[in-house]
């Protein structure tokens, strides 16, 4: 076997194993963040958990879309996509966000 193949089966068997890395930021994607009206804290849902009875069923995230359902009825809660091209926010930085804070 040559180098070039010893070296290629290496690398494969090295990203195939290292899937597993991914696989806490995978469960934690399965999560979904909801608010309450009357509350200023966010909620954390989890599929299969309920919400004001609603439950999480489905979160379909390329298409940022959640799926809750109550007795017969199914309701998708959808994010808009950013447009295309858009940039993100600029961060805030500390002296901009905390009162009183030197600049």
């Amino acid at each position: 076997m040559s180098f070039r193949r010893k070296l290629e089966d290496g690398f494969e068997t090295l990203l195939f194993a290292s899937r597993w890395i991914m696989a806490p930021f995978y469960a934690g994607l399965s999560i979904a963040l909801l608010v309450d009206e009357h509350s200023p804290k966010a909620q954390r849902v989890k599929v299969g958990e309920t919400f004001k009875n609603w439950k999480l069923t489905q979160l379909d995230l390329p298409r940022r879309e959640a799926v809750f359902n109550l007795d017969d009825r199914t309701t998708t809660l959808a994010l808009k996509l950013p447009p295309q091209g858009a940039q993100a926010p600029a961060r805030p930085t500390p002296a901009n966000t905390i009162p009183g804070m030197p600049g």
